[in-house]
């Protein structure tokens, strides 16, 4: 099972916005939470390296930049999550419908996520 990922919240911070992500899963299985990356031009972090286990639930923090006008973005920005687990390592890209409020805060809902194995 793919695990679910939201975003729990945003506050602002500088000239980016710390949002607080939460990474769900309920199968029980051990993983490690290896990065977490937003590469888009319009709804970008810097590459966050975690390396933390998790068996259900991990959060974790990720400064986003949105220098865009407020609206929805035009284009599908994505996270870039991986994980490795007892199998392998796994790329999950996880689509994403990001609007920007009139004072820069991202309003996320996370859509389709695709899983490519690494190794």
């Amino acid at each position: 099972m793919t695990p679910a990922l939201e975003l729990v919240g945003a506050e602002r911070s500088g000239d980016a916005w710390r949002t607080t992500w939460r990474l769900r899963s309920d199968d029980g299985r051990e993983r490690t939470l290896v990065s977490v990356h937003a590469p888009h031009a319009r709804f970008r972090s810097d590459p966050l390296e975690v390396g933390r286990a998790f068996r259900e639930e991990i959060s974790f923090a990720l400064a986003i930049r949105t220098e865009t006008a407020p609206g929805p973005l035009d284009t599908n920005p994505f996270l870039i999550v991986v994980v490795r687990d007892a199998e392998a390592t796994w790329r999950l890209l996880y689509r994403l419908s990001v609007s920007v409020g009139a004072d820069g805060t991202p309003d996320v809902t996370v859509g389709p996520v695709t899983t490519q194995r690494v190794t």
